[in-house]
């Protein structure tokens, strides 16, 4: 089985990349829009095609071969140009048939601070521009791809922590300052989840 890894030379897609290399059976593909992320995706051994999925054609002539899709991929900048090329993403990806495709989204669909009396799975209430930006990408690629008969399969992330993610740092970085405190002394449960496990699902 081939499986592509968009976004590969990000802190998820780099792990999920090197994972899917050391399991027996599976051949990965690593998907980076420019050199740059070529160099930081290299490191894992497997193939690395540059490219951007934004573009159907290229999109079809990077993934055509694979079988299954890792979408890390996600386009920042100014809010309605990364928007516009978000869409372009999950266009596209619909647009090459029946294919599996693992779309990443974040559990800030339901909210800032989760209460399942407002927000629930069935139907999540985003409170930031980035939630609503992420369950508006998780509508727009389960409406266009079941429409081309593949299958869609979408993981609401919360805090990925683990070595080299940026917020593992940042926390480390606020456990040195003498008045850091956890958030509600740290009774309640947490979603985070270790990139390693991440990538081992």
């Amino acid at each position: 089985m081939k499986i592509a890894v968009t976004g590969a030379n990000g802190q998820i897609g780099s792990v999920i990349l090197r994972c899917l290399a050391e399991f027996e059976g599976f051949e990965a593909v690593g998907i980076c829009r420019n050199r740059v992320g070529e160099t930081v995706a290299a490191s894992c051994g497997c193939e690395i095609r540059i490219g951007h999925i934004s573009d159907p054609s290229s999109a079809r002539e990077l993934l055509s071969d694979c079988d299954v899709i890792v979408n890390c991929a996600f386009a920042v900048g100014l809010p309605g140009k990364s928007r516009h090329e978000n869409e372009l993403i999950v266009d596209s990806l619909a647009l090459l048939g029946e294919k599996q495709v693992v779309h990443f989204s974040s559990t800030a669909v339901y909210g800032q601070c989760i209460d399942s009396r407002n927000s629930r799975f069935e139907r999540p209430r985003p409170d930031t521009s980035y939630g609503h930006l992420k369950l508006a990408l998780e509508r727009r690629i389960g409406r266009t791809h079941s429409s081309s008969g593949g299958k869609c399969y979408i993981f609401r992330l919360g805090h990925v922590y683990g070595s080299n993610q940026w917020l593992s740092k940042q926390i480390l970085s606020l456990a040195q300052e003498p008045d850091f405190l956890l958030p509600f002394d740290g009774d309640r449960s947490s979603n985070a989840i270790h990139v390693e496990r991440l990538a081992g699902v």
